[in-house]
């Protein structure tokens, strides 16, 4: 991509191992799309990787390590009103009410496990 930063299966930049780069600001061999949820993914390999560093212990493989496959997966939720979304994982495409029922329930879970509640930690450990 066009004035991003190329990075390696650990996201450090270049050849300076103390430098991670993220989201959409960095490129790597994937090609992954930017979406809001490969940043995230991004953020907790980089700070996974910034620990083990700091450890001196071994840095997880970006994406394979994390998600157990070459590329990420495809997720995007897209409210239509109040009561219609559409909802798309990889090939997988939903619209209608249930897509909004997925999208409240998938930010509802991440915001109760940013707020450290029980239901939205026990949601994001097992997803």
């Amino acid at each position: 991509f066009r004035d991003s930063l190329v990075v390696n299966d650990h996201l450090q930049v270049g050849t300076c191992t103390n430098i991670f780069c993220i989201g959409d600001m960095m490129t790597h061999r994937s090609k992954e799309i930017k979406l809001g949820h490969t940043a995230e993914l991004n953020g907790h390999a980089a700070a996974h990787n910034i620990v083990a560093l700091a450890q001196g212990k071994k840095l997880m493989r970006y994406p394979e390590e994390l998600v157990g496959g070459a590329l990420t997966p495809k997720l995007y939720a897209l409210s239509l009103g109040r009561y219609d979304a559409c909802l798309g994982f990889n090939w997988l495409e939903i619209s209608g009410w249930f897509a909004a029922l997925m999208k409240w329930l998938l930010e509802w879970t991440k915001v109760s496990a940013a707020a450290d509640q029980p239901v939205g930690v026990f949601f994001l450990d097992y997803c």
